[in-house]
């Protein structure tokens, strides 16, 4: 059942993940945790990313560490070519104490734009993730002036980002597609990928993005199906939810190679 799982993974929409199965092929992990990605068996494509939560929410700082830029940078250069990296981009976050998961008008896309530039000096930077950051997630019209800041990405490899916490509403759900939409339009040939996107907008995902990542599997995708109402405690539950998570990625809608 694995390997059908596994067989299903060569069509277009690439899920990574920080898997619990050895010879998952996508895989995604932090900076600090990076040999998850670069010791891998069986990969396929990986990501490593900066950690967003790490530095930029729960930091005193709110910022990066010069450290962490130059090492992602240095990894950049240095990489197999299966590996991306991602550019060390800002969410439009507050950092007003309650308000914290809020977006804001913190000159988030100025900052994401400096470390785009940074990159792209990299001997590497064909393999960055330069990612559009943006300053809402309520107006597609505020979106687009946002993205029209943005210089032309320096490799074919672009991510959506402020969009993890877009939930599964009626106005959620349009506002999500619009945003994905749009980009495609933009960028055609470009390989897209949507940071911690949710399984609601699967259907947009499939029409419009090549990857997400998310960590959501760590919970039950199905209370029924797993018997569980938490996240997982042990190996036996993170390879159930997680397989059960890819079940409704690929086997649901008939995505699975014979």
């Amino acid at each position: 059942m694995v390997q059908t799982r596994l067989a299903a993974l060569d069509r277009k929409l690439i899920f990574f993940a920080d898997a619990p199965i050895a010879d998952y092929p996508y895989r995604i992990a932090n900076y600090d945790k990076k040999n998850k990605v670069l010791k891998a068996d069986n990969l396929k494509l990986g990501i490593i990313d900066q950690g967003v939560y790490t530095y930029i929410i729960t930091s005193k700082n709110h910022d990066y560490p010069s450290w962490l830029i130059e090492g992602m940078f240095e990894l950049s250069e240095k990489a197999p070519n299966n590996i991306l990296v991602s550019s060390c981009d800002y969410p439009g976050l507050s950092f007003e104490k309650g308000r914290e998961h809020i977006l804001t008008d913190y000159d988030n896309v100025h900052d994401t734009i400096k470390n785009w530039n940074v990159f792209k000096k990299s001997r590497g930077s064909n393999r960055v993730i330069y990612t559009l950051q943006l300053t809402t997630n309520t107006s597609f019209e505020q979106v687009k002036d946002d993205i029209s800041n943005y210089p032309e990405p320096y490799s074919k490899y672009i991510g959506i980002g402020s969009m993890c916490r877009i939930m599964g509403s009626k106005k959620e759900k349009a506002f999500f597609t619009n945003v994905v939409r749009f980009v495609r339009n933009l960028y055609p040939n470009h390989f897209i990928h949507i940071w911690g996107a949710s399984l609601f907008h699967l259907n947009t995902l499939r029409n419009y993005a090549d990857s997400f990542d998310s960590a959501k599997w760590t919970r039950p995708v199905s209370i029924k199906k797993l018997k569980a109402n938490w996240g997982c405690k042990n190996q036996s539950e993170r390879i159930a939810f997680f397989e059960a998570y890819l079940d409704r990625i690929y086997i649901n809608k008939e995505e699975v190679v014979s």
